[in-house]
C-alpha cells in the first residue's frame, strides 16, 4: 500500500505532465483566436480603405469628364472642331465625352494592377460596354433611384475577393444628351439632360490591396521613426 505522502507526489507528478501537455495547445489555441480577429480587424480596415479609394477614382474620373464635356467641348467646338466617337478617322477631331472617359479608364487598367476602371451603360453605344452580369444590373436599378447613391459588393472573381463599386453616370451636358439620341446604335432616344446614361464601375483586389496598405503602414513607421530618432 503506498503511503499517503508518495500518492499525492505522483498525483502532482501526473498533473504537471497533462499540464505540460495541455498548456501548449490552449496558447496555440488562443494565439489563433488573436490572429483571426486580429485578421478580420485589419481586413475590415483594409475594405473601409479600398471603399475609400473605389469612390476617389470614380469620382475623379467622372469629374474629368463633367469639365471635359462641359467646359472643353464647348470652347473647342466654337472653333468648329468636330466631336464624334469616331475621331481616329478624322483629322482634327476629338472623341465624344463618353469616349474619353472610356479611353481614360483603359489607360488606368494598363497601368497598374490593384483596380481597374470601366465605364457601362444598359443603353450602349458600344455593345462591349453594356451589362454583363447580376451586381451592374442591380447597381442600375439602384441608382435609377438613388441618384447620389454608391452601388458596392465583394464578390469572388476568379478566386479572388473583389470591391466592385459602381458609380452614377448621369448626362451633365447636352452634347451627351444629343449625341446618343442621334446615335444610329444607340437603343435608347429619347435621354433628357441629367438622365441616369450609365455607371463607373471600380474594382480593386482586396488581397494586393491588403498587401499594399500594410507594405505602406511600414514604410510609414519606418520613415516615422527616422524622423522622430534623436540626433
Amino acid at each position: 500500500m503506498p503511503l499517503p505522502g508518495l500518492q499525492s507526489v505522483r498525483e502532482r507528478s501526473v498533473g504537471t505532465k497533462l499540464l505540460i501537455l495541455i498548456l501548449p495547445i490552449i496558447a496555440g489555441f488562443i494565439l489563433t483566436l488573436e490572429w483571426y480577429f486580429a485578421w478580420h480587424r485589419d481586413m475590415a480596415r483594409v475594405e473601409e480603405s479600398a471603399m475609400q479609394q473605389a469612390q476617389m477614382v470614380a469620382t475623379q474620373i467622372m469629374a474629368d469628364r463633367t469639365y471635359y464635356a462641359t467646359v472643353v467641348i464647348p470652347r473647342i467646338a466654337q472653333n468648329g472642331v468636330e466631336v464624334t466617337d469616331r475621331y481616329h478617322d478624322i483629322p482634327g477631331a476629338i472623341p465624344l465625352p463618353a469616349t474619353f472617359l472610356r479611353e481614360v479608364s483603359e489607360s488606368i487598367r494598363r497601368g497598374q494592377k490593384l483596380y481597374t476602371a470601366d465605364l457601362l451603360s444598359p443603353w450602349p453605344i458600344n455593345k462591349k460596354q453594356g451589362i454583363r452580369d447580376p451586381f451592374q444590373q442591380e447597381s442600375f436599378a439602384y441608382l435609377a433611384q438613388h441618384r447620389d447613391g454608391i452601388f458596392s459588393r465583394i464578390e469572388v472573381i476568379n478566386g479572388q475577393r473583389t470591391l466592385r463599386v459602381m458609380k452614377g453616370d448621369f448626362a451633365t451636358a447636352q452634347v451627351c444628351v444629343d449625341c446618343h439620341n442621334a446615335h444610329s446604335d444607340s437603343p435608347k432616344h429619347d435621354f433628357q439632360l441629367n438622365d441616369l446614361m450609365g455607371g463607373m464601375e471600380v474594382r480593386i483586389l482586396l488581397e494586393p490591396w491588403f498587401i499594399a496598405v500594410r507594405r505602406d503602414e511600414g514604410l510609414l513607421l519606418m520613415w516615422g521613426g527616422v524622423t522622430l530618432a534623436p540626433f
